[in-house]
């Protein structure tokens, strides 16, 4: 399988649980608009910590039991894009983890009008954070295209574990900034490929993956050497 086969396999299934667990969200309750969302919203606690950082309020996620496969996170989201449309936007923010025992991640989504499908996406699956770690500022960078509907963005927690969260915040940046995008291009559903070589058009189009119990990374290995 290619590169932007895998690739696009990889964001697809990470896309499909959170657009799955968006079923199981559970309102927050004074929580400055944090809801926890994920594919086993139950096993985890969301709420305001106690402690601060930088003066900044504190958010947690945590397990509240052992998990091998699954995934949480508290997150929020805007539809008022006015001031974003059209830009490049950098969410940036502070996590803390304790005891991730697979991995934690800062992520952010931004949503067009069609249902089940992102224009952009990153959860810093490719960067993910373990372990124990202090107080670190992360950043994701992602475009506004004309047609986004809505920006969702939080921290999540696959696996066992706890995160802590300060000071999210949005910025827009100009476009020397490098965007941070894992979401491929799609073609469109009217796509012409009668000008293909017949090897590429006699690609089967279906494909079937599976990644259970350990979530996969495809990375790009090597510098492109064909035209296609």
């Amino acid at each position: 399988m290619n590169n932007s086969i895998r690739i696009s396999v990889l964001i697809l299934s990470f896309l499909l649980q959170y657009f799955l667990c968006c079923q199981n969200k559970i309102p927050s309750q004074d929580l400055d608009g944090w809801q926890k969302w994920g594919s086993k919203p139950a096993l985890y606690d969301i709420g305001l910590d106690d402690e601060k950082y930088n003066d900044k309020p504190v958010y947690f996620i945590k397990s509240n039991a052992e998990i091998d496969s699954g995934f949480g996170t508290i997150a929020r989201g805007t539809t008022n894009l006015a001031e974003y449309i059209g830009k490049r936007l950098r969410l940036s923010g502070y996590i803390r983890t304790i005891n991730s025992a697979r991995w934690t991640g800062m992520w952010m989504r931004v949503d067009g009008d069609e249902i089940g499908k992102s224009l952009q996406f990153d959860n810093m699956g490719k960067r993910p954070v373990k372990g124990s770690t202090d107080w670190q500022k992360y950043e994701i960078v992602l475009d506004v295209p004309s047609n986004s509907r809505g920006i969702y963005y939080g921290v999540l927690i696959e696996g066992t574990g706890e995160a802590k969260i300060s000071d999210l915040t949005f910025e827009i940046v100009d476009s020397g900034v490098a965007s941070t995008n894992m979401k491929v291009y799609e073609p469109p559903d009217n796509a012409d490929y009668s000008t293909l070589p017949d090897k590429l058009k006699s690609i089967p189009d279906g494909i079937i993956v599976k990644h259970i119990p350990d979530t996969v990374y495809a990375e790009k290995t090597g510098k492109d050497t064909v035209m296609y």
